[in-house]
């Protein structure tokens, strides 16, 4: 189609010549015919960038998937019960420290990574000198625990530090309710409010935790308002009341 727009204005400019409207117009339809060579080009490599295109997959795994190998627990077990049994028990029931594997861990760790896990103990362990183990040595340990509570291993999966982000520990229940005296990343503020508890529900958003605290600032000042109205009030009634002195009070009560 464009190509047939350009026959037109060259067979226009040859048989017709140059007055004064046609310029105009045939400015006008080369416009035409690049835009819709520009469009026939897209309508083209449209195929092209839906193959190119793939559909983004979950690749979330669970703890229950097999994320480590039992050479790599085997490996591990040295490194925890020198660094860290001290505070955690050598069989992981916890000491000073909190329990490593069986409820408690699911309680602590359930619903989050076990790249969460590693950081936590990579940036704290072993207590007074963090970070003194090598990254293999904080992998080896984390694959561990795992093996402590009963997840399955699989000799063809490695754990790695680029995979940790993309496994999530759970029971073998699945994702539950969080229980009572569960860790958790709290993401937003809490606003006062006039309830019984004293507080009102999270906000999903910065923008509306601002908007939630502005109208807590707007209505603390007009009960502050109100105060100082009822306040004024009482102050001017209890003026204009007389007063009487104790012996006109006697002088009152005796008439």
């Amino acid at each position: 189609m464009s190509e047939y727009y350009c026959k037109i204005i060259r067979e226009a400019r040859q048989n017709v010549g140059p007055p004064e409207w046609i310029e105009p117009v045939a400015r006008m339809l080369e416009s035409v015919a690049m835009r819709l060579r520009w469009f026939s080009l897209s309508l083209a490599l449209l195929p092209v960038v839906a193959l190119a295109v793939k559909p983004v997959q979950d690749t979330t795994k669970t703890v229950w998937n097999g994320v480590y190998t039992d050479a790599q627990a085997a490996q591990g077990r040295g490194p925890y019960e020198e660094s860290c049994s001290r505070c955690h028990a050598a069989d992981l029931s916890g000491a000073v420290g909190n329990s490593l594997k069986g409820d408690v861990f699911i309680r602590d760790w359930g619903g989050k990574t076990v790249g969460a896990l590693y950081e936590r103990i990579k940036t704290t362990m072993p207590r007074g000198a963090p970070r003194s183990l090598s990254d293999g040595a904080y992998l080896n340990i984390v694959a561990y625990i795992l093996q402590a509570n009963g997840f399955p291993p699989d000799p063809m999966a490695e754990l790695k530090a680029d995979l940790l982000q993309s496994i999530r520990v759970e029971s073998k229940e699945g994702p539950g309710y969080v229980p009572n005296g569960a860790l958790v990343d709290a993401v937003g503020c809490l606003t006062q409010n006039s309830t019984r508890s004293g507080f009102s529900q999270m906000p999903r958003t910065l923008v509306e935790c601002r908007r939630r605290e502005h109208q807590t600032r707007r209505l603390s000042a007009r009960q502050l308002q109100k105060k100082r109205a009822k306040a004024s009030c009482v102050s001017s009634t209890s003026s204009r009341r007389p007063m009487l002195s104790r012996g006109t009070r006697s002088t009152q009560k005796d008439s």
